[in-house]
């Protein structure tokens, strides 16, 4: 048992039942595309790039997609396997089980948001809406950890629930690595309310602490129902640009923006280049799949293109 949480606890006896004696759940993916609403998967990612795959913009950088990069569709396959095997255990469960209800892929809206969760679980009159993250850390095999948009996303679900059924259940973000024997395979993060917002909290208990370089985004201030629906409106504005040819750019110096410039690049400081990371960084940013050319502004102390 990865900690004392009852989702822990029950997901290591549904696990170990269906790895030696389950049986394979069938069940239908009921995502709904909707371009008059934001998309909760997208809250926290470029809004300009969210456009273009939405309305299926031709990336200018196949290379970055999972149709021209065996790694991309390796992972995105993987994890797409990873959170149907897991789904598929909780339904198989649930079908032996009076104790526990499982629903799957569930459609959610808000009035700015909609998505699709990957569960949502009742066991013992205990409820929790969990997402399935398949994420390793940068040391090995071992989970992953919690992000942003991870949150805001379980904030999108929580706030459809509510409008949907009434109330919101529990919030789980269930990430899964490959595990070692003295690693879990699994890390459960809640997600729970804090003032005006929700905050993540560790398997152990304590509140998440992310990489200092990745700023102090587990916060009430930034984790919260306003800042979902402001980041929906921004998702809707882009896709409205982009509808009427004129899309506008949402990251515009991702040579210097610390928090989001990630999303376009990197910069290979050796080199001098900035290597995309985007499907659309040539159209935003004039970067081929080769990189582009910057050099660092002594005075100013800024990289440039």
């Amino acid at each position: 048992m990865n900690g004392n949480h009852w989702f822990d606890a029950l997901m290591t006896d549904v696990m170990a039942g269906y790895l030696t004696q389950g049986v394979e759940m069938s069940f239908n993916s009921r995502i709904v595309s909707d371009h008059s609403v934001a998309r909760a998967s997208g809250l926290g990612s470029c809004p300009t790039k969210t456009a273009y795959e939405r309305l299926g913009v031709e990336p200018t950088n196949p290379n970055n997609t999972p149709q021209g990069n065996v790694n991309l569709a390796l992972l995105l396959s993987s994890g797409t396997h990873v959170a149907k095997m897991y789904q598929s255990a909780l339904l198989w469960a649930a079908s032996r089980s009076n104790d526990l209800i499982v629903m799957v892929e569930e459609p959610l809206r808000s009035d700015e948001i909609h998505g699709t969760t990957d569960a949502y679980v009742n066991y013992l009159g205990n409820e929790m809406i969990v997402d399935f993250k398949y994420s390793m850390s940068y040391t090995g095999g071992a989970p992953g950890e919690p992000r942003d948009n991870y949150g805001m996303q379980l904030i999108a679900y929580g706030m459809g629930w509510e409008k949907k059924y009434g109330y919101e259940p529990e919030l789980g973000l269930f990430v899964i690595g490959k595990g070692k024997q003295t690693e879990p395979v699994w890390k459960l993060y809640r997600l729970v309310k804090e003032g005006e917002g929700y905050i993540f909290m560790t398997p152990e208990g304590g509140i998440f602490e992310p990489p200092k370089y990745k700023g102090r985004w587990n916060h009430p201030d930034i984790l919260n129902r306003k800042r979902a629906v402001e980041l929906a409106r921004q998702q809707g504005y882009h896709m409205r640009m982009a509808k009427l040819g004129t899309p506008e750019i949402a990251i515009t110096d991702p040579l210097n923006d610390k928090e989001d410039g990630w999303q376009c690049g990197v910069i290979d400081k050796t080199n001098k280049l900035f290597e995309p990371r985007c499907a659309y960084a040539h159209m935003c940013h004039g970067v081929t799949d080769r990189g582009r050319e910057v050099v660092k502004n002594e005075e100013t102390g800024k990289w440039e293109f």
